[in-house]
């Protein structure tokens, strides 16, 4: 019988590169947030795959993004640099959408540096556009590496992969989380995850970027049901509008699907209140960085 392996693994790869989605994928359960908008992303995420061979617990990291020493900039690229530095394996996760190849050989770059164990991923392969670069990214890779795509992946070429990450990983006695753990988020940061993705996807191409949710108030049993008060916080005064909507229809059509989404995960009904706030550029603000969890 081949020996345990069990350890951390982090997704190495530019915003908007698919490591989430590929997180949710192998897990087999919602573990980070999607949408289309780069640096969705902005905390760390463990999402955890278990089988008799062993356990690997995915990190998916912030993208890459341009160094920076504070503020929100300077906290991702920390997250990064940690979720490296405890990483037993890398994941490079090379997107065929990448806004340049030079961007793709960056990540490439940045695993070589890092002297650990890293496996290529070149992801978005069913994107038929970008397909030509699919040779062009093998060319800059010194080893053969993976295909993948949410889409059109297989089971066996999945198999492949997690085989590979397998041997990589150090021998273990045992899990290092119980087997039916997927993720190590508590319920209060996941649920304003999921408020902050539908903030994404409501507001569409007026998103303002500058926004987080604040869980106020998470209370699961002093009422028939779940009550749940969130805060979408926004940086810019000028957003406020925008996120409120006519008649406060679009933070109504936020809460309404963000609340279905937090019902379809519990299997139970919830009360989700949202508010909005204005906290002027809280993405530079120490006190405000703290209180949203980018510390």
């Amino acid at each position: 019988m081949d020996q345990y392996k069990a350890g951390f693994v982090a997704l190495v790869g530019q915003p908007n590169a698919g490591k989430s989605s590929f997180v949710n994928h192998f897990v087999g359960e919602r573990v980070g947030i999607v949408t289309p908008k780069p640096q969705t992303t902005r905390k760390s995420v463990q999402g955890i795959y278990t089988s008799s061979k062993g356990q690997i617990i995915f990190i998916d990291a912030p993208g890459r993004v341009k160094p920076s020493s504070t503020g929100l900039n300077g906290f991702l690229e920390k997250e990064l640099e940690s979720a490296i530095k405890e990483a037993d394996v890398l994941l490079a996760i090379l997107n065929l959408d990448a806004p340049s190849v030079k961007e793709v050989g960056q990540i490439i770059s940045l695993c070589e540096q890092a002297k650990k164990s890293w496996i290529p991923v070149i992801s978005k392969v069913d994107l038929k556009k970008y397909r030509h670069r699919i040779d062009i990214i093998k060319n800059l890779l010194p080893k053969r590496p993976f295909l993948f795509s949410v889409k059109k992946s297989l089971d066996k070429e999945c198999e492949g992969l997690l085989q590979q990450i397998f041997k990589c990983l150090p021998p273990s006695p045992g899990p290092l989380y119980g087997e039916e753990i997927f993720t190590t988020q508590n319920l209060r940061d996941w649920s304003a995850e999921i408020i902050r993705e539908t903030c994404f996807e409501c507001l569409k191409q007026e998103i303002p970027y500058l926004l987080d949710v604040r869980i106020q108030r998470f209370a699961e049993h002093d009422r028939k049901k779940p009550y749940v008060l969130a805060e979408v916080v926004l940086g810019k005064e000028k957003h406020k509008p925008i996120v409120i909507g006519s008649e406060a229809k679009k933070i109504k059509e936020i809460g309404l699907k963000a609340r279905q989404k937090i019902e379809r995960c519990l299997g139970k009904s919830i009360y989700l209140e949202l508010h909005v706030k204005v906290q002027k550029n809280w993405f530079k603000n120490p006190f405000w960085l703290k209180e949203l969890g980018y510390v």
